[in-house]
């Protein structure tokens, strides 16, 4: 009975809450001329409805509320395809899509799918660059209590390891810095696409991460800052090729290239307007590290389904980046917690969720996971030592409350979001 009245009192005051704060997952792709042919990419050999079926096994897998892509061909054909032949299939119907702006008049476009259940477009614009627009979108949040807004820019810079081609790079990225200076709203930025820098000495990337006093400053997530092209040290991070040996429409040459990046404004990292980073959040999907030089599907690869990997490989030469984002207000609740105990967590895409326990007297004790009907999804021990780290893995998306107790009568109690 004293248990039941517990979980009346601890859920009743969370769903008062449960609004307040959301998750929202990014994915960054490369599409490799979707719906666009060229001599050496055709329908043959880089089929449109071929591409989609693949591209919906990795949608299946990763669910993002905002996607964004490169090399889309410039037609509503394309564009609308891929939404309904690999966002809304397999149940979904959810899925909406921005306008296409091509100043530039290339033949290959940024675009950007969404979530309408949970983010609504608010405008769009674009910078011209005088080779690809940069593409700017301004969102705003429909599953918080308070609606967050913030702003997603999409680039596909040249490609090319040459000085000409990394000067070109470096005037696009000038070009977009130039407009963030003169726009009146510089609060939570975030800025993904495929960015062909080779290194981060490379001046357009030093523009990004070292602006003008004033302007916009944007951060690498994971802090990989250095000479990825072809360099061991950073496998972890390669994003191209997915392709080791040539086979006409995909460059080849296996993983050692980070070309593909989701950069976030500083006040994303801080979380200082209701928008946060979520800590190890970023990933290079089908990327586990062993396939440097190596087509991604070669041999063995456990960092994702078997049919997913086999997807990477054939819809594009490009891997996809995620990152995870916490929107709202009110990240911490507390219910009958002491001061003696202190417990942090961070969530990583794969949904292992770590656990940080500081005792100020330590004593052994209990971690129990609930979900939102109350059903006990993990039961952990701990050790009475003044600082530990546990983890626990959770399979499935959403919000879960963390109640922690130990023998010296000491509790905490805090939400998280998977």
């Amino acid at each position: 009975m004293l248990k039941n009245v517990f979980f009346i009192l601890l859920f009743s005051l969370f769903f008062n809450t449960v609004q307040a704060q959301d998750t929202i997952r990014m994915m960054q792709y490369n599409l490799l001329f979707y719906g666009e042919t060229t001599s050496w990419c055709n329908t043959t050999n880089n089929n449109i409805d071929t591409k989609a079926d693949y591209i919906a096994d990795i949608i299946d897998q990763t669910l993002p509320d905002i996607f964004t892509v490169n090399e889309m061909g410039s037609n509503q054909y394309a564009v609308g395809h891929l939404i309904g032949n690999a966002l809304n299939v397999n149940g979904r119907n959810y899925y909406n899509v921005a306008s296409i702006l091509n100043n530039d008049g290339s033949n290959l476009i940024n675009m950007m799918y969404y979530d309408s259940r949970a983010l609504e477009l608010l405008s769009q614009l674009s910078v011209p660059t005088g080779l690809r627009d940069i593409n700017i979108y301004k969102m705003r949040t429909l599953s918080t209590n308070e609606p967050v807004e913030f702003h997603v820019a999409v680039t596909h810079l040249k490609a090319g390891e040459g000085d000409s081609e990394a000067q070109i790079r470096a005037n696009m990225i000038s070009d977009f810095m130039d407009f963030l200076s003169g726009y009146s709203d510089k609060t939570n930025w975030i800025f993904s696409g495929d960015m062909n820098f080779y290194t981060s000495d490379e001046t357009g990337f030093q523009y990004l991460i070292n602006p003008a006093a004033g302007n916009v400053q944007f951060t690498d997530p994971v802090d990989q800052i250095g000479p990825w092209h072809n360099n061991y040290s950073y496998r972890d991070y390669h994003t191209q090729s997915t392709h080791s040996v040539e086979t006409e429409c995909p460059s080849y040459g296996g993983l050692d290239d980070r070309f593909d990046f989701i950069f976030v404004s500083d006040d994303i990292i801080a979380g200082d307007n209701d928008m946060q980073y979520l800590p190890e959040s970023y990933k290079t999907l089908g990327q586990d590290g062993n396939h440097y030089n190596d087509a991604v599907n070669y041999g063995t690869n456990n960092s994702a389904p078997a049919n997913v990997i086999e997807a990477l490989y054939n819809a594009s030469d490009h891997l996809p980046v995620l990152a995870e984002f916490v929107v709202g207000s009110g990240n911490y609740i507390s219910v009958e917690s002491t001061d003696d105990i202190d417990i942090r967590t961070s969530v990583n895409a794969d949904g292992n969720v770590k656990i940080d326990i500081e005792q100020c007297v330590p004593g052994k004790g209990t971690i129990r996971v609930y979900d939102l009907t109350g059903q006990l999804i993990a039961n952990l021990d701990f050790d009475a030592v003044a600082k530990q780290r546990l983890e626990v893995y959770i399979p499935h998306r959403g919000m879960y409350i963390l109640d922690v107790t130990n023998d010296n009568q000491d509790r905490d109690i805090t939400r998280f979001v998977r």
